[in-house]
């Protein structure tokens, strides 16, 4: 006996269930699944991005030179170790004296903050002829109390950090060998890079020309593309950084370039975070000289960005900051710091996939759906 055939309404609402289940499906197994994976194979996600950033420096060597292909991928791969050793054994000789150092003297450094931020609230106010005494006291007194409870709040968690930051300092020996696997993993993908990405194209996770295929494809895709850019622009920002505060005499140069970096890797947060506010600052406490170098910085490192980011988007399916902005809120709300950083990824994957066949089956559907459920309402009248 042959089955009856479904309407077209009923296939549609049908696909846009499955859809949603599968959606749900997905982001709970990312949500158990994730950590662990993170756990057990970072080395290996982390060279992924980093072998793509190779990429260019190993086809310059190629032609520049006529050594064989593996020799090619082995000079920036020893060259990215040297880097890396070099950063493992700063932290470990001189990072960490400066970390605790900071550490030790915050409350030296939050009281200058303090007063820096004081005298500019003061130069602000100074200028509002309109406000009372009584407006103008009130205004410092909230301030006052803002910045106390900030100061007690960075003393707090300093001094979880230094515990923290002694913790890593005996685990130099894991950095190490956690180093080999990244590098060994760096050289391998990269050797293979091209056959690894036409694999991706061809499906390798899945036949092309099917749903499936391209929802995973497509998502893969998107996120190495996503992190190739961030991490481009998080390096640039700690290397022009550290040459340039350390130029202008900056005690802890490296650990306002490491900072920097790491805002730089955040969507849409960018190192502007803390160079602007320092500006601001800066020039309304009376240190014209300081505000300058941080919006020359600032200012610098955007110009950069925004001259050169069209060709790095090109390479990736590029996402609206606002929807940048939502993915990060949204994962902060649900993973915290991780969660942020994690947003943006799915939002760049939502937006790969929305490129794709997905969103002309959703629009097809729902399309359906609605015109059966109104004729249907409609005859009910």
């Amino acid at each position: 006996m042959s089955q009856p055939l479904l309407s077209p309404a009923r296939k549609a609402f049908e696909r846009l269930s499955a859809y949603l289940l599968g959606g749900i499906v997905i982001l709970a197994l990312l949500w158990i699944f994730l950590p662990v994976l993170w756990r057990y194979f970072s080395p290996f996600i982390i060279a992924f991005p980093l072998a793509a950033f190779l990429q260019p420096i190993t086809r310059l060597i190629e032609r520049k030179t006529r050594f064989r292909h593996t020799v090619c991928v082995l000079i920036p791969v020893v060259l990215l170790f040297l880097v890396m050793a070099m950063l493992v054994l700063w932290f470990a000789s001189f990072g960490i004296n400066q970390i605790v150092d900071l550490l030790n003297r915050s409350p030296e450094v939050l009281a200058e903050a303090s007063n820096l931020i004081r005298t500019s609230i003061s130069t602000v106010l100074s200028h509002f002829r309109a406000l009372s005494s009584d407006e103008v006291f009130h205004v410092q007194t909230v301030s006052d109390s803002a910045i106390t409870w900030l100061s007690s709040q960075i003393t707090s968690w300093a001094a979880g950090f230094l515990g923290q930051t002694v913790n890593w300092a005996s685990s130099i020996p894991y950095l190490f060998l956690y180093l080999n696997f990244l590098v060994f993993g760096v050289y391998f993908i990269a050797k293979d890079y091209d056959n690894l990405l036409s694999r991706f194209h061809a499906g390798i996770f899945g036949n092309p020309g099917t749903s499936t295929g391209q929802l995973t494809n497509s998502a893969l895709l998107g996120f190495m593309g996503w992190l190739h850019m961030q991490l481009v622009y998080a390096l640039l920002s700690f290397i022009v950084g550290s040459i340039y505060w350390t130029l202008f005499g900056y005690r802890y140069a490296i650990l306002i370039s490491v900072t920097a970096a790491i805002l730089e890797f955040l969507p849409v947060v960018g190192n502007g975070t803390i160079y602007i506010p320092w500006g601001i600052i800066a020039f309304l406490s009376g240190h014209p000289d300081s505000g300058f170098q941080a919006l020359g910085l600032f200012y610098g490192l955007l110009l950069i960005r925004r001259v050169t980011e069209p060709k790095l988007l090109s390479r990736t399916t590029g996402v609206a900051p606002l929807l940048s902005m939502i993915g990060m809120f949204v994962g902060l709300q649900l993973g915290g710091i991780l969660g942020m950083i994690g947003g943006p990824v799915l939002a760049t994957v939502a937006v790969t996939l929305w490129e794709g066949n997905y969103r002309r089956t959703i629009l097809h559907d729902a399309r359906i759906v609605k015109a059966y459920l109104s004729q249907r309402w409609s005859s009910q009248e």
